[in-house]
């Protein structure tokens, strides 16, 4: 019982913070970005989870930074380069890697051999915890996707229909108001997150998770 509730946990913060004051307007589709808004890590970590992204994974001091703030520690993983943020969404520093003189290590997000994966740390080993994007699921039941805010008409999670926008579990990253340090309440609501992803969005991320959640 008590893994199962931090798995719901996770769900919180699993995915993104943005600065609540940003100028990102929900549902806005976004510029293409220079790998062409290909479903490559690369362009989807430039154009959502990176430091300039529209769903940044770390705009907040309680974001994924650190595995000791709460989106650490709840959701996982860490997301301060694109090596440690899909090395800890995919929980691939978890498996047994050949890190050469390099440092680069070959296993990929499904345990198979990936080229030129770097072996920076990001997965945070919480108690209880998974990986966000791991093999065996399809990808609009991924904890990452289930977490994305989305339109409320979306068919791929139910729970981000108009009757839950005080959610604190799902379809509410990137987060736009996160309880305060001590505080014993759950933030991070549904109607407070500052981007909702489009079709398009959502369409190259499950393209990513579907081709193998490779680091490309």
């Amino acid at each position: 019982m008590r893994n199962r509730c931090l798995a719901l946990l996770a769900l919180l913060i699993v995915a993104g913070c943005n600065d609540a004051t940003g100028s990102v307007s929900g549902g806005q589709p976004l510029i293409a970005s220079e790998a062409g808004g290909d479903p490559t890590w690369t362009a989807l970590y430039k154009d959502y989870f990176g430091p300039s992204g529209q769903a940044s994974c770390s705009a907040l001091s309680t974001c994924h930074i650190s595995c000791t703030t709460a989106a650490g520690t709840l959701g996982g993983f860490i997301c301060t380069s694109k090596e440690a943020c899909w090395l800890g969404m995919t929980g691939a520093n978890q498996l047994p890697t050949d890190a050469g003189a390099d440092g680069a290590a070959d296993a990929g997000a499904d345990g198979a051999a990936d080229a030129g994966v770097p072996s920076a740390e990001g997965f945070c080993n919480s108690p209880g915890v998974g990986p966000v994007v791991s093999s065996g699921l399809p990808p609009t039941k991924m904890p990452l996707y289930l977490a994305l805010h989305q339109a409320s008409s979306s068919t791929d999670n139910p729970l981000c229909s108009d009757g839950h926008k005080t959610i604190t579990y799902s379809c509410n990253m990137p987060c736009g108001d996160p309880a305060p340090p001590g505080s014993t309440t759950l933030g991070c609501t549904q109607q407070a997150a500052t981007y909702t992803f489009t079709q398009d969005d959502l369409s190259r991320i499950s393209t990513w998770i579907q081709q193998g959640a490779q680091y490309n």
